[in-house]
């Protein structure tokens, strides 16, 4: 199909959904319109979905809210303007509901804002934000707060970035080995990958854990094996002995299995 017909068809699919659907349908269907719309008519359908979101943002709906507040995030093809205020207004109602992608999403919203990281943020707030001690750490609290709230709810991305901020007492939260080793392992075990490499480099380090290299190994292989990641593992691996490598890679098989269960159940 060339992309005029591939976005009549989804037009056409719209319609069908926007006259017989449900509310779950029609968020699904326009949320690929979003991204796979390419002419004017598919726009225009877009804009209608954004309307009937934002309809029943209004209405309360948590799922709804966040959806606008992700459109606001970024804007859509020039129907919506981007517009961060409206982001995290919407995103706030959400979260509020105890809607975890939204807690989430005003977690990291926060946390890059109070970083000042400019690389990490659309090139449409580069200038927005300046370098100011306590607009960062009030900004600091915030993102704490929403991290701690997905975290509660489960979330292995939150509690990994809690872990992490732990490690170094960053923003407002203070330096604590055990209370990063808590969460880092929470997230590990849920198998996020940066958890299991943080994990691994507590455990070879002693850190907020007696030091026990062949455990850090042990969730090192875990997390390059299991995420797809690679680490430099050369100096670790020297000073293992082959008994102990061998030992490390049976616990990894171990802690595979083990978690591979939980995740099953």
């Amino acid at each position: 199909m060339t992309n005029r017909q591939e976005s009549a068809a989804a037009l056409r699919w719209f319609r069908w959904v926007k006259k017989r659907g449900d509310a779950k349908a029609r968020s699904q269907v326009g949320w690929i319109l979003e991204f796979e719309a390419t002419n004017k008519q598919a726009s225009a359908a877009v804009l209608w979905y954004f309307k009937w979101m934002k309809r029943m943002s209004k209405q309360g709906n948590a799922e709804a809210q966040y959806r606008v507040g992700q459109i606001f995030d970024v804007g859509r093809r020039g129907s919506v303007c981007v517009d961060d205020a409206e982001e995290v207004k919407w995103w706030r109602k959400a979260a509020e509901q105890g809607h975890l992608e939204a807690q989430l999403a005003l977690g990291w919203e926060y946390y890059y804002v109070y970083r000042n990281e400019r690389d990490a943020l659309p090139f449409h707030r580069m200038d927005k934000y300046e370098v100011d001690e306590a607009y960062n750490m009030a900004e600091a609290v915030e993102a704490v707060k929403w991290f701690r709230k997905a975290a509660e709810q489960g979330d292995e991305v939150a509690q990994s970035q809690l872990g992490d901020m732990y490690i170094i007492g960053e923003g407002v939260v203070p330096e604590d080995d055990e209370e990063a080793m808590k969460r880092l392992r929470k997230a590990a075990e849920q198998g996020d990958g940066w958890a299991r490499e943080q994990l691994g480099d507590m455990y070879c380090n002693g850190e907020g854990v007696e030091k026990d290299e062949v455990e850090g190994y042990a969730w090192l292989l875990l997390a390059e094996e299991d995420a797809g990641l690679i680490f430099d593992h050369e100096d670790l691996e020297k000073r293992l002995t082959v008994e102990q490598g061998k030992k490390a890679q049976a616990r990894a098989a171990e802690l595979r299995r083990l978690y591979s269960k939980q995740s099953e159940r």
